[in-house]
């Protein structure tokens, strides 16, 4: 019939924008099956049609079309976010969060928007007029694909990540993806479903907390050099004004302060063009450098200042702490 012809070729123009990974091409799709279901259960109350009446083919068969349609193209969404074919060389080298992100957690929102129709679809079965799955079941096939999705996408994080050669940068940009996740997460009704719906034991939103506590360790090794330096086991002794250090003592000296000017010049060199789009994320790490490092700074400062380890001391101590942690919060942002 014409309608059934109309609904085919709605169906064709989708299949060819999933083909081109145009995944949002599948919730047109989900609006008509249910569009197409009010529709054939208002004929069968009305006309007292049995369900699989001859009138209701076209409908039924319709219907039929796009169930298969959309279980397949769930299902490449999931295979397409695992394997990415171009997720080693579509990273932002300012190690951002992944437009793949974004877009996952994008589809899947939408996807909880139609949950009943979408669980329904994930069974693989169809409505039968007013025969409905059971909430619970519904709840639990969406749980298990969104759950079965970011799986797939940490799967695919892990891998891009590795792209990066720095190992602050790689996992800065984990860092940034997780965080992403898990707030999209809590602002929508995802988290709540999968905590409701997955008894393994694990509570998801500490799950992705301590993944970034993991990332961030391996961050904090850019100024590992610093704080090494900064040590007192470096020279061994506590010096006072009057004392007179030998030229061994006076290098250790200097090299600590040397070693913390280079390392914060070329870490604010690198760092400034990384980015942290998340402002909480962002005061978070940069909190973090900050209290890592002014404090002992400050020691190692008042430890040398007045010591006589060279006939001009300005010309290695030359950031005061106030300079240090300007410097600092000038991390992740490249309009200083």
């Amino acid at each position: 019939t014409h309608f059934e012809g109309e609904g085919m070729q709605l169906v064709k123009a989708a299949k060819e924008q999933i083909l081109n990974n145009n995944w949002v091409a599948v919730f047109p799709l989900i609006m008509l099956y249910q569009n197409l279901n009010k529709i054939k259960c208002s004929l069968i109350s009305e006309d007292q049609l049995d369900f699989e009446a001859a009138p209701l083919a076209p409908i039924s068969n319709l219907i039929s079309v796009i169930t298969t349609c959309v279980k397949e193209t769930l299902d490449q969404f999931k295979c397409f976010v695992e394997d990415d074919a171009v997720k080693t060389s579509n990273v932002a080298s300012d190690g951002t969060v992944h437009q793949l992100t974004s877009n996952v957690m994008s589809i899947c929102g939408q996807l909880l928007a139609y949950e009943e129709t979408v669980g329904t679809l994930l069974k693989g079965v169809q409505h039968q007029g007013t025969r409905k799955l059971p909430q619970s079941n519904i709840h639990r096939q969406m749980a298990t694909y969104i759950n079965g999705i970011l799986k797939a996408l940490e799967k695919n994080l892990e891998s891009k990540s590795k792209v990066y050669d720095n190992k602050c940068l790689s996992a800065l940009f984990l860092m940034n993806n997780y965080n992403y996740i898990r707030n999209n997460l809590k602002e929508s009704e995802i988290l709540t479903l999968l905590q409701d719906n997955h008894h393994d034991g694990v509570d998801l939103d500490a799950r992705y907390i301590d993944w970034i506590h993991k990332q961030m360790e391996v961050y904090r090794l850019w100024y590992q050099p610093m704080v090494d330096v900064m040590a007192d086991s470096n020279t061994g002794t506590v010096f006072r004004e009057s004392d007179k250090l030998k030229d061994s003592q006076k290098d250790a000296i200097k090299t600590k302060f040397k070693v913390f000017n280079t390392t914060l010049e070329e870490q604010l060199r690198i760092q400034q063009k990384w980015a942290i789009p998340d402002p909480q994320f962002r005061e978070w790490v940069r909190e973090g450098n900050i209290e890592a490092i002014i404090f002992r700074y400050e020691d190692m400062c008042k430890r040398y200042e007045k010591v006589n380890f060279s006939s001009n001391n300005k010309k290695y101590i030359i950031y005061s702490t106030e300079d240090v942690e300007k410097t600092l919060t000038m991390f992740f942002d490249q309009k200083f």
